[in-house]
């Protein structure tokens, strides 16, 4: 016998939420300015750290689509973008 609750509704699926945020895009101009900024603060090391830490050896081997990802390491050493 059925007891006189109504069936539970279906479930409705919760929207899909992103588990990343658009990244910024950067222009090569815009890196170089700030890792001139940083040179020029005395992080020299640090800069040349980071640049190697991409397996280039050069900003301008960085390939574009690790601009965004060059910018957070940039920024963390102070590098205003």
């Amino acid at each position: 016998r059925r007891s006189g609750t109504a069936p539970a509704p279906a479930a409705t699926p919760a929207p899909a939420v992103p588990t990343t945020h658009v990244a910024e895009t950067y222009t090569l101009d815009q890196l170089q300015q700030a890792a001139a900024q940083l040179n020029d603060a005395g992080k020299a090391t640090d800069l040349v750290d980071l640049i190697k830490s991409f397996g280039v050896v050069s900003l301008t081997q960085l390939p574009a689509e690790q601009y965004g990802a060059f910018a957070v390491g940039l920024k963390q050493l102070g590098g205003q973008l």
